[in-house]
């Protein structure tokens, strides 16, 4: 996956969230193991029938900040869907809570190998945006529509990117 980004790149739109709760797996990987996550979803995906409260529609790839706050070389990833609620979770899923905030939202149409550049690019918009990115866990989510095909990794996906609220 590169990391270079695209020649240039504008938000797709902005979106006032509300709680999102998921439910997933989750592993700790190194900035340069990107190619790991495609067998975390393959893992994943073998669970999903074992979760009771699924809202359907997308699947997601949380991109959650490492436990320990000095940590720069690493993220933690967690394949997950959108649920109810995050109660009778089964073994091997985690429960991911997310307080309302304000989110810039960019579309990745490529393969999903391409994904990187499309997030540098995002970060790059960011930096000259005046916006300030949000200073929180969660650090990016990728939404994947039903129109996703996992098997080929084509069909895109949206970068959600939290960002501060802009003070009036």
């Amino acid at each position: 996956m590169s990391d270079q980004p695209v020649t240039s790149i504008a938000p797709d739109r902005f979106v006032s969230g509300k709680t999102m709760l998921f439910v997933g797996t989750r592993r700790y990987c190194r900035f340069e193991e990107h190619a790991g996550i495609g067998s975390l979803w393959h893992a994943f995906g073998a669970l999903l029938g074992s979760i009771t409260y699924t809202i359907p529609g997308a699947a997601f790839g949380l991109y959650l900040a490492p436990v320990d706050p000095g940590d720069e070389v690493g993220f933690v990833y967690a394949p997950a869907v959108e649920d109810s609620r995050l109660s009778d979770l089964p073994e091997g899923l985690s429960g991911i809570g997310i307080a309302p905030r304000a989110w810039v939202v960019f579309r990745h149409a490529g393969h999903v190998s391409d994904l990187g550049a499309t997030c540098a690019a995002a970060r790059e918009w960011l930096a000259v945006s005046g916006r300030q990115p949000a200073d929180c866990a969660m650090q990016m989510i990728e939404r994947y529509r039903p129109e996703f095909a996992s098997g080929s990794g084509n069909g895109g996906c949206d970068v959600w990117i939290p960002v501060a609220a802009q003070v009036a």
